[in-house]
């Protein structure tokens, strides 16, 4: 290794880490249009999970369907949250 390398490596080092930072927050953050299963939507909703499907069978809880499993957008998930909520 040169001498200008090696004077460029901290430089180089925290691009690094930054873009590892970066990386991790978008990981943790989930996307938009992301689907989640009956139990993720029955622990947004406190509701059990049985009562998910049967709430998506009668098509008060939009779904959908991904072969024969079921999920939800968490937008929908928060608006009949925000529905169910009183006052």
């Amino acid at each position: 290794m040169t001498i200008d390398e090696l004077t460029a490596l901290p430089a180089l080092v925290k691009a690094l880490e930054a873009r590892v930072a970066e990386l991790e927050a978008r990981a943790a953050t989930p996307a938009p249009d992301a689907l989640v299963d009956v139990e993720e939507a029955a622990k947004l909703l406190a509701m059990t999970p049985t009562a998910v499907r049967s709430a998506a069978q009668r098509g008060s809880l939009p779904v959908v369907r991904v072969g024969r499993r079921l999920r939800f957008r968490p937008a929908d998930l928060v608006s009949r949250a925000r529905a169910a909520k009183p006052g």
